[in-house]
């Protein structure tokens, strides 16, 4: 299985699961022609795309998905609540292909084994994704304020953790951001901070070698220096630890 990060933060997250058996897209929060200029780079064509799971309605994380729909019928996978945050017109494109997923409740597409867990964050019913596939495993959790210890016997000892680093909170507060923005991004049901992060993967990392792709990094609020800081303070076992920065204008790989 090869992961890549064809987008991830503020203006728009797309990840692409590929296997001998399927192609998958997590999240379609480009445009269809960014989309394909993407894939051409590395070397799929949008037709080979047959399943579409959705983490939550923000258009950061769907606003491709209308025009996609337009000329593609995927099979989509979400939440009751994620589709009906979505608008009536681009439900209107969903519900042809729509297979409503439950919390917890496991699902396979071919080989694939995917459970779906839930977030803290400030949309109806968002989700991350454990992906298992032959001797590997894959955490998706995108945008989130925590996540509950009730999860993380689902979620320890995966191979790859796309797990969102968002923000120095020091960084933050000194931005010119309005008040109320930094108090949503700073609250449970906003976005993961340096020191948050690091800690949570400290906690879920095994023994073994992990991969960490870091997920939706503020452009203007964070750098790599502050969250390897976070990494140094927090994870025990640094040298086990493979960082892997996923970019908001860069296409990121991880092998399997």
């Amino acid at each position: 299985m090869t992961i890549y990060s064809l987008s991830s933060g503020s203006k728009g997250n797309i990840t692409l699961l590929n296997s001998d058996e399927t192609t998958i897209l997590i999240d379609l929060g480009i445009s269809k022609n960014k989309m394909k200029d993407k894939l051409s780079q590395i070397n799929i064509n949008v037709a080979q795309i047959q399943h579409v799971l959705i983490t939550h309605e923000h258009s950061d994380h769907t606003a491709g998905l209308k025009k996609f729909l337009e000329t593609y019928q995927p099979n989509i996978y979400m939440t009751k609540g994620t589709f009906e945050g979505l608008s009536i017109e681009v439900q209107s494109y969903v519900k042809n292909t729509l297979t409503i997923i439950q919390p917890y409740q496991s699902f396979f597409i071919e080989t694939m084994k995917i459970t779906p867990f839930l977030l803290s964050h400030d949309a109806k019913e968002p989700v991350g994704f454990v992906i298992e596939h032959k001797d590997k495993k894959v955490v998706h959790g995108a945008d989130t304020g925590y996540i509950d210890i009730s999860n993380y016997e689902l979620l320890k000892h995966a191979d790859v953790f796309m797990i969102e680093s968002n923000h120095h909170p020091e960084l933050l507060l000194q931005s010119p951001r309005p008040m109320q923005l930094k108090k949503r991004i700073l609250g449970e049901k906003g976005h993961l901070s340096n020191d948050d992060a690091s800690t949570l993967i400290n906690q879920l990392m095994g023994d073994k070698h992990t991969i960490w792709m870091i997920t939706h990094i503020s452009e203007d609020c964070n750098s790599d220096l502050e969250i390897e800081r976070a990494v140094v303070r927090h994870i025990k076992r640094p040298l086990q630890l493979e960082i892997v920065y996923a970019r908001q204008h860069e296409i990121s790989k991880v092998s399997l």
